[in-house]
């Protein structure tokens, strides 16, 4: 649709804000897969990535604008994502240790959570397909009504899509609420920064998915 209506910008935004916790409530209704049960492990591990690309889609194809049709400006956006990714999950484990850090007490180990299910084909497939619906619907969609239609100073937008996208993730526990606002904020800067194309902030979520997904079968 290209309509420049600002209460259907509202609209699409309030229909996206919180689709992956819906689909994570699902998962967990679902309960985690059971290898012996091969049908019901194949539905919950395709839950989220399949609901999130429904909800993506349907906001991209409402949106009045987004930056699915723009690419960055210069070459090297392309490895500072790759280097922003790989960099993301340890700033999420630092913010995680954070608080114990605080209190004098000695970390020494961070765990993955096990709401992941880690290993199988169908995670790495479901953790790509969902790392590109979330930039989308975050970035692509949300930032873009955000500081382009409604107005919003662009450092609001990025500090209230970052918040939004951490509450998506609160099905994994407060902390990672905490640790996925922070990654929301650094996708955002990436966002603005190269011109609002999303395949930026895209590359630098596939690459932080893949980093987690070999991490936890490492560390299992």
């Amino acid at each position: 649709m290209n309509s420049p209506t600002l209460y259907l910008s509202a609209l699409v935004l309030l229909a996206a804000a919180f689709p992956s916790q819906l689909a994570r409530i699902g998962m967990m209704l679902a309960g985690q897969p059971d290898t012996r049960r091969r049908p019901r492990a194949v539905v919950v591990q395709l839950w989220l990535p399949v609901t999130l690309t429904l909800v993506a889609g349907l906001a991209w194809y409402l949106s009045p604008v987004s930056g699915l049709a723009t690419l960055p400006g210069h070459w090297w956006w392309y490895p500072l994502a790759v280097a922003v990714g790989l960099a993301a999950p340890w700033w999420e484990v630092g913010a995680a240790a954070a608080p114990a850090l605080l209190r004098g007490r000695r970390v020494r180990r961070v765990r993955l959570t096990d709401r992941w299910p880690i290993g199988g084909g169908l995670v790495l497939v479901g953790a790509l397909v969902a790392a590109v619906a979330e930039e989308v619907i975050f970035r692509g969609v949300g930032l873009h009504l955000l500081a382009g239609p409604l107005g919003w100073p662009v450092a609001v937008a990025v500090a209230v899509t970052a918040v939004v996208y951490g509450l998506n993730h609160l099905y994994f526990g407060l902390p990672a609420v905490a640790q996925k606002t922070l990654t929301g904020v650094a996708y955002g800067v990436l966002y603005v920064a190269c011109g609002y194309s999303v395949w930026i902030p895209v590359l630098a979520h596939l690459t932080q998915n893949l980093v987690v997904l070999i991490w936890g079968r490492w560390c299992r």
